[in-house]
């Protein structure tokens, strides 16, 4: 058992802004973390794996995880048997998927056409599936190149019109040899999607799997039609 918690985020090594809980029922730690937001690691995890971590390049994917899965009230649940498939399910995504990635977490926090969105690189970096802020400074500068983005200030940017041209059409679900998953970022729901769903798109079929929260089918329906929709959500 740990003689005390850390101090730091074992995912991004910012300091946390609340103190750590612990859950002596369930033998777990609860995180609150700028970057990452909340997240629960067993005490297995943090005994076994947590001093390692940082040595095996996959925390940052595993921040990205954590960072795009969340829920307030439903924190991801980080255990030795789960980690590395988690990180590992970030850590090969395509430039087109990290630009798509970011164009729409942009704007699920537009709150309407024309809201300037502050993009800090040092917190908001896990938004997609980069290893630091420097990459993600990149696909910023590259969407902004393409101009589906405009720079405002040092930290701030604006959909384009084109930016939501291209979010209307779908963006890179018209790319061939994609399949997007519509289901709930339901933490129970994880090891279905990265052992069974997952595994047979890409190992059997040759494709590359991206997850869409469920909450989400409704705005738009991919010209390709390669929806699999599960946890609720109706086929297309």
């Amino acid at each position: 058992m740990p003689d005390q918690a850390p101090s730091r985020c074992l995912l991004c090594q910012r300091n946390f802004y609340q103190p750590v809980r612990r859950d002596f029922d369930q033998g777990s730690y609860t995180f609150t973390c700028g970057s990452c937001r909340e997240y629960v690691v067993s005490q297995e995890f943090l005994e076994d794996v947590g001093p390692t971590l940082e040595d095996s390049g996959l925390a940052p994917f595993l921040s990205a995880h954590v960072r795009q899965n969340y829920s307030p009230g439903n924190p991801v649940t980080i255990s030795k048997s789960n980690w590395r498939v988690l990180a590992e399910s970030h850590r090969h995504t395509s430039v087109n998927v990290n630009l798509d990635k970011l164009l729409r977490h942009i704007e699920a926090s537009s709150p309407w056409p024309g809201a300037q969105v502050n993009c800090d690189l040092e917190v908001d970096w896990p938004v997609i599936d980069v290893p630091n802020k420097d990459s993600f400074a990149y696909f910023l500068a590259a969407a902004v190149e393409l101009e589906y983005l405009h720079k405002n200030l040092p930290s701030y940017f604006i959909l384009t019109t084109k930016g939501w041209e291209y979010l209307t059409a779908g963006g890179a679900a018209g790319i061939p040899g994609h399949a997007f998953v519509a289901m709930s970022y339901d933490q129970t729901l994880d090891e279905a999607y990265e052992q069974g769903i997952r595994a047979a798109l890409e190992v059997d079929c040759g494709l590359t799997a991206i997850r869409v929260a469920t909450r989400m089918c409704h705005l738009r329906k991919f010209a390709t039609g390669s929806w699999l929709t599960f946890g609720g959500a109706s086929s297309q």
